[in-house]
Formats: C-alpha cells, structure tokens, sequence
C-alpha cells in the first residue's frame, strides 16, 4: 500500500461507496477505466479506501461491467438510471444497511440492487463481521487524489448522534466527497421519490452535519482530495500535476484543486 493511503485511525468502523455510475461524456468514455500513470481511476480510488473501509461498495448504472477486485468489493446497481449520484448514494446506503441487519440477525439479507454477478460476493460478505459497519465514506471514481486522511479528519465529527458529515471547504460544498451513516437510505428514498436530484440536498437532511475549517477540520489543507476529472483537459492538468509533484499528492494540480467535486 501506498504511503499517501496507508490506513489511519478511524473513530469507527466504515464501509466505502464509489460512485461509478456516471456515463463519462464529457470525457469521452467511462472514467473509471481511464488510465493514469499505469493504473485507472477507479483502481487508485479503490486503494484509497481499502486500506479502511470494510466492504467497498462500486455503485454502478444498470449493464455497467467493472473490473473484478480482490477481497471485500461488491457491486450495487442504481434503480432509477441517469438521475445522478443520489442514486448512487441510496443504493449503496441500502445494500450495506440491508447486509449489516441480515448479519446482526435483524432481519433478512436482499440481494436488490446487488449486481447478480457480484450477489454471491455480496451473500459471502454478509457472514463477516466487518459489514457490521453503520457509516460509510462516499467518493466517486473520477478522483483520483482521494486520501484516507480526509476520511479520517471527517470522521472525528461522527459522532452517535450524527447521520452525516459534509466538509465544505473556501464556501463550496462537497456532498459526494463525505460520510453518511447507512440509516440515511430511507431519507435519500424519500428525496428521490420527489424528484429531487441536487446531491447538496443531503446536508439538510436531519442529524447531518456541515464541517468546515472552522470546526478544527483543516479541509483547506486537503483540497487536492476533493478534485474530480470530468474532462480530457483535465485529465492532462491532473497528468501534468502528478509529473511535476513526482508523486499522487500532485501539488501541481492548480484549477483543479480550486474546483473539485461538488456534485
């Protein structure tokens, strides 16, 4: 494992979420296959969290084909295709809910959602006791500077009585770079059910928290964990930054840093 992500001290136990399901137009193509310096997005974005996060969740778009990952990865498929993230998010949310209940013995496992060629994986996961988790950090595939530290920063503000933690950072949200405890499935349903598609309406969702350099977070620090690559030029910026930073901090990365992952 990298240095950059080697694993941190969590305040508890997380699962992760990867959003994968977006179609990439912009782009070209779908981003996480795009290579950089020899590994895709979604590869390096998988090592981030996996040095934590226990199961990684992929949440994909209907007949979307992943590569296969070794040990706890599964694949969650959206509902309701082309709405956005949210999706994303409640699907995820509610297939670890789902698998920690059937493991605790609260209630019976689903295999909805799950991608039927990963629902064995998914069955298998259920026996372990690391799905017991009721939190989950979310991330999308296109950000390949993604670090378990800002996970780490993040999940010091989640506290029992907290469903979510949103860092918001120079006054910009980032909905789809945060925690989210699995209970909040239901809640995003009820969003989506009323059409509801702005990823940024989840920080008024009860019990979710906003934190900010304010709070003692240093986000600020850490913004190069926030970018997201959407396009082909920034694709070469974030290429050029990593050339001239001689490592994944990318230090070079300019605008790209400014922008990052809003959603």
């Amino acid at each position: 494992m990298s240095p950059e992500h080697s694993a941190p001290q969590m305040s508890e136990p997380l699962a992760a979420i990867i959003l994968c399901g977006g179609r990439g137009r912009r782009m070209g193509g779908d981003k996480a296959f795009i290579p950089i310096d020899g590994r895709t997005m979604l590869e390096r974005v998988v090592e981030a969290v996996s040095g934590f996060a226990v199961p990684v969740v992929l949440a994909a778009r209907p007949r979307q084909v992943l590569p296969a990952f070794p040990g706890r990865v599964m694949v969650v498929t959206d509902q309701r295709p082309d709405v956005g993230p949210l999706e994303g998010i409640r699907a995820g949310l509610d297939a670890l809910h789902r698998f920690a209940c059937a493991n605790a013995g609260r209630g019976p496992s689903s295999s909805a959602g799950v991608d039927p060629v990963c629902a064995d994986a998914g069955r298998s996961l259920s026996s372990h006791t690391g799905l017991d988790v009721t939190a989950a950090c979310v991330c999308a595939c296109d950000q390949p500077l993604v670090s378990s530290a800002l996970f780490a920063v993040l999940a010091r503000h989640l506290t029992t009585d907290v469903a979510g933690v949103i860092p918001c950072v120079e006054g910009r949200l980032h909905p789809l770079t945060a925690l989210y405890r699995t209970r909040l499935a239901p809640a995003v349903e009820r969003l989506l059910e009323t059409g509801e598609r702005r990823a940024a309406a989840l920080a008024d969702l009860p019990g979710v928290r906003v934190v900010t350099d304010d709070d003692g977070a240093d986000l600020t620090s850490m913004r190069r964990a926030f970018v997201n690559v959407n396009t082909p030029e920034e694709l070469r910026e974030l290429e050029r930054g990593l050339l001239a930073d001689g490592d994944a901090r990318c230090g070079g990365c300019g605008s790209l840093a400014e922008r990052g992952s809003t959603g």
